[in-house]
């Protein structure tokens, strides 16, 4: 097994919200071959600094090839909460879902008291009472209700072409998609005017997720301005020659790809938009964000994520 030094890999940050010291982190896509060495330095850097809460937001393990990664994530949990005495917040994320079809949920096994996750009912949401106020703590997956295709010249039939052939289309859940929407639906009901904080592991709300274009244009100068999509504007010639495509065919694919980051549960249609001063905690898009303020149906809200994704370059042969 080869060695990593964790030393100063910042696999965790800390927040100050709402009077509250809250540590998080997320995304960091492990081998499940260096389980042992990353739980030894999750553990350390929890203990090592004074916090109220510790948050994990999923895709803790990296499951490309449809790899289980409960019975790990449950030890993990176990032996940090072992150490950690104050709550821990886990939400499961795609990758930590993988490998055991509808079954996914069943098999982390039994969590600590100070363990809270999503897990014995997926569909539904917990919410916690901190110090500071309510906590929603829901699963959300791609409900393809997530924005209307037809605003890029798409199919909802062209979105879930793409999602089958991708490695959670393939792994995740075998493919099953029907209890996406339920899953979103439960999570925007639960969020209510006294709620304070809100952790999910993919994006809810398209203001988080950067939709790439060439050039802007009338129609995407349109679509940010109404639908409060991030457009990032830049060049995608290198990236469509490293992947051997065409220019078309490689935006077509990012297009496709931004379609299932998430859901849209803070302005979600038939419900009341989240409310201001919201703070969210949420991974799953591989970018880390620090206090980050948005704007939702003229609401202001803050996004607290560290994402931190491993780098092979620690490990020491």
């Amino acid at each position: 097994m080869p060695y990593v030094d964790f030393t100063n890999y910042e696999l965790l940050r800390l927040f100050r919200v709402n009077g509250l010291d809250i540590l998080q982190g997320s995304d960091h896509h492990i081998p499940l071959r260096l389980a042992a060495q990353f739980i030894e330095a999750l553990i350390d850097q929890s203990c090592a600094q004074s916090s109220d809460m510790l948050i994990l937001n999923g895709d803790l393990f990296h499951t490309p090839y449809g790899e289980a990664a409960q019975e790990a994530i449950g030890h993990l949990l176990n032996r940090v909460a072992a150490r950690y005495k104050n709550p821990i917040v886990y939400v499961p994320g795609n990758h930590c879902l993988r490998g055991t079809g509808k079954e996914a949920w069943k098999h982390f096994g039994a969590l600590p008291k100070n363990v809270y996750a999503p897990l014995a009912n997926p569909l539904k949401p917990i919410v916690l009472r901190t110090p500071a106020g309510k906590m929603v703590v829901g699963n959300i997956f791609y409900d393809f209700k997530f924005l209307d295709p037809s605003l890029f010249r798409l199919t909802k039939k062209d979105i879930r072409t793409y999602y089958a052939d991708t490695h959670d289309g393939q792994h995740l859940f075998d493919g099953r998609t029907e209890d996406f929407p339920l899953m979103a639906d439960n999570v925007a009901r639960a969020i209510t005017p006294d709620t304070k904080f809100l952790v999910t592991h993919c994006l809810p709300h398209p203001m988080l997720v950067k939709f790439i274009q060439t050039a802007k244009t009338e129609i995407t100068e349109r679509l940010e301005r109404e639908h409060e999509i991030r457009f990032v504007y830049r060049s995608i010639t290198k990236q469509a020659a490293q992947w051997n495509m065409t220019e078309e065919a490689c935006l077509d694919f990012l297009t496709k790809k931004s379609f299932i980051m998430g859901s849209n549960v803070l302005n979600r249609e038939g419900f009341e938009p989240a409310p201001e001063g919201l703070v969210i905690f949420q991974g799953h898009n591989h970018q880390s964000k620090n206090k980050e303020k948005i704007m939702v149906a003229g609401r202001k809200m803050i996004v607290c994520s560290h994402q931190n994704p491993y780098n092979s370059a620690l490990s020491i042969d």
